[in-house]
Parts: C-alpha cells; structure tokens; sequence
C-alpha cells in the first residue's frame, strides 16, 4: 500500500477484489448458510478490510436512509389525507348543524344596529309627545315622574 500525508491509499479496485477472492478461498470459517465468511489474515491488509466494511457500512446506511425517508414521505401523506377526512367531517357536521354563515351574521348584526337607532329615535319621539301631552294638561313634567 502506498504511503501519502499520513494515510493509507488503496489499491485500485480489480486488486482489492483478486487479494479479497484469495483471502475468501483461503480462510473459511463456519459454514456457508450466510454467507462467506472470511477470516481476517496478514494476506489481507487492514485498510482493504475497513474498506469493504465502509462500503458495506454505507450500502447499508444508504438503504436505511432511503427506508427513513420513504417512511417520512408516507407520513406525510398519511397526514395530508388524516386532515383532508377531518375537514369534511368538520365540515358536514357544521352544515347538519345549521350554524349560520358569517354572511348571515353580518347581516343580522347590520339590522340589530338599524332596529337599536330606530329604537332611539322612537323613544326620543314619545319623550318630546308626552312633554307636550303635559304641556296642555298642565301636569307635572315627564322627566320628574317616577317610571311605572
């Protein structure tokens, strides 16, 4: 292996895998149920081993990352239809309800506040007749009689 700043370089690839299929025919151990097994020896160096371990490391992080990420995207979509259900749901029993809209309310609320002048103006009207009703029958002013 070649020595460069302090690390070890690999060999190129096609060497890695003659070195690994010597190794692997060499050194068995167990039996072959899982598998080859190969046992580490100084026929091998270290760093083709941690490199077959990396790449192995990382075809497995690689397909634990896709798993997490297509599992976040079904959630997703398992929320996006959760929501879509509860809001129909929501919505139907609004409308089996039969609460007003808020065009309805404004509405309402426009002629309360036209009816509460009209009242106003009406009871100004009667306070002013009953003044001249007394006026004529010289009683005693509205404003210093008790309420009935």
């Amino acid at each position: 292996m070649l020595r460069s700043e302090g690390r070890f370089a690999a060999p190129p690839a096609a060497e890695r895998r003659a070195i690994l299929a010597g190794a692997s025919n060499a050194g068995r151990c167990g039996s072959s149920e899982q598998g080859p097994h190969v046992e580490v020896s100084a026929a091998v160096p270290a760093a083709l081993w941690i490199d077959a371990m990396a790449t192995t490391s990382n075809r497995l992080l690689d397909e634990l990352a896709r798993l997490a990420t297509d599992a976040v995207g079904a959630a997703q979509g398992v929320r996006r239809e959760v929501e879509t259900v509860a809001r129909s749901q929501f919505e139907r029993l609004i409308r089996d309800m039969d609460v007003a809209t808020r065009e309805e309310v404004e509405v309402l609320r426009d002629m309360v506040v036209a009816a509460r002048e009209e009242a106003e103006a009406l009871k100004g009207q009667v306070h002013a007749l009953e003044a001249r009703l007394d006026a004529l029958e010289g009683i005693q002013p509205v404003a210093s009689r008790p309420d009935p």
